[in-house]
């Protein structure tokens, strides 16, 4: 749907506000480019690859990643949200087709540092097969501050059990539970970051996905949490 409307108005960004009105979406969807970019990573065994779905296949390979053009501009409405929001959240999502793409914007990564707002990022439930295999939570981290040049001011992590039966599913397609043990929350804690872990797990859905209410009560409880504490501070 989007590459069709795209082709309509001739125009990426205009295409995001086009689908915005017609599908009623609630709140602001912003693109972070309106430039045509590629998405380029190397492995360790040296090759290269380009696209998403190439490195979905082998993330967990990848010694770096690009775009191309590395000068592209990201769109000024992206920048001004970030400036004046009352709180970044980066994730849940695909680590390397999602999330760090948007951190390779020298002009985002600029403003994700001048903003008072806190930076929380919500880790994954399960690993990624093809992409994140094998990886820590705290590895995410460590690619999110290597392309950012910040660490998330929290990082909130699950700590809810996924029924045996649903998890006998997933870990035959290769996917494994992402929690947070002690030797890398207090590592967390020594870079600086307030790691809140809380059962976020839903499975009503017969699939494993975030209780969207009980992350969106976190998230709100520490922007207002934030925001008092700028007040006494000022």
């Amino acid at each position: 749907i989007l590459l069709a409307t795209t082709e309509m108005t001739g125009d990426f960004r205009k295409a995001v506000e086009e689908l915005n009105n017609l599908l009623a979406i609630r709140g602001k969807v912003i693109p972070i480019t309106n430039e045509s970019v590629t998405l380029c990573a190397a492995t360790r065994d040296g090759d290269t690859l380009r696209g998403e779905l190439d490195i979905s296949m082998r993330g967990y390979q990848i010694e770096s990643v690009w775009i191309e053009p590395p000068d592209a501009k990201a769109v000024p409405d992206a920048i001004l949200a970030i400036e004046s929001a009352d709180a970044v959240v980066l994730g849940p999502g695909s680590l390397f087709t999602s999330i760090i793409p948007n951190l390779m914007f020298g002009e985002v990564s600029e403003a994700l540092k001048r903003t008072a707002a806190p930076k929380i990022y919500i880790t994954n439930l399960m690993t990624q097969p093809g992409e994140t295999d094998g990886m820590s939570i705290m590895d995410h981290v460590r690619w999110i501050s290597r392309t950012s040049g910040l660490v998330p001011d929290y990082v909130f992590t699950n700590d809810g059990e996924v029924p045996s039966d649903l998890l006998e599913t997933y870990l035959a397609a290769g996917s494994v539970p992402l929690m947070m043990d002690e030797e890398h929350k207090r590592s967390l804690s020594l870079m600086g970051s307030r790691v809140v872990v809380s059962d976020f797990l839903d499975v009503s859905g017969g699939s494993v996905r975030h209780n969207s209410q009980k992350v969106s009560e976190a998230l709100i409880r520490i922007a207002r949490e934030e925001r008092d504490t700028s007040r006494w501070k000022s």
